[in-house]
């Protein structure tokens, strides 16, 4: 009576099997490091957005809300707001909300940094704390910038334009030259990692007419 030998696989099979294994273990860890990479692409754009969202809309709130109640007294008797509009720095003032301890009238400075080959935005608050000696008659007394800290709001960023329109004008300036009075408008245009962000346009609503210093935002509103 013969004996029936026990079906088995030959060697090639079990080297074919194998390397037919190791090739779905491979494509299965790409794939895996390929969804992992893009779920970390997707979650660092949508930090961006956030971070470029509450940055614009606090640069927003705070522009337009430049502040006229504490004016500048020259020589010749002519009072100016204390506000000062370059290419890529600004300089105003302005009512921060009472969060953190900040609250009340500051001098605020937005201007770019340099960090290696980029450029930091970088935001200065300080508080105005009357009396500030000086300050109503000589339009260079203003904080001492040097000594006030640096918060950044933005990394990486490749360039910082800032513009200003004259109320009832249709044409920008790089500088703000007219010291009687504030400008219409303030547009911000920021590049970070060479991508550009929504260019922000911000009316100053202290130079419309009839503005009053004295009226709080949620009175304006209503």
């Amino acid at each position: 009576m013969r004996r029936r030998h026990a079906a088995g696989f030959t060697l090639v099979e079990v080297i074919i099997a194998l390397t037919l294994l190791a090739l779905i273990m491979l494509a299965l860890i790409s794939a895996l490091r390929t969804f992992g990479d893009s779920g970390a692409r997707l979650e660092a754009r949508s930090e961006r957005a956030d971070d470029m969202r509450l940055i614009s809309g606090f640069l927003r709130q705070a522009i337009s809300e430049a502040s006229i109640i504490h004016l500048r007294r020259l020589e010749d008797g002519t009072q100016v707001p204390d506000f000062i509009g370059l290419p890529a720095a600004l300089e105003w003032q302005a009512p921060m909300p009472a969060r953190h301890g900040v609250g009340g009238l500051h001098w605020l400075r937005l201007w770019a940094r340099p960090e290696g080959d980029e450029l930091d935005l970088i935001l200065q608050l300080a508080p105005y704390i009357p009396p500030v000696p000086g300050f109503e008659s000589d339009p260079a007394v203003r904080p001492d910038w040097d000594t006030v800290a640096q918060r950044i709001l933005v990394r990486r960023v490749t360039s910082l334009a800032i513009a200003y329109q004259r109320r009832g004008r249709e044409d920008w300036q790089e500088n703000w030259n007219d010291p009687q009075v504030l400008p219409g408008r303030v547009a911000i245009r920021l590049q970070v990692d060479g991508v550009d962000w929504p260019e922000l346009i911000v009316p100053v609503l202290a130079a419309e007419p009839g503005f009053d210093p004295n009226e709080s935002a949620l009175e304006r509103a209503q």
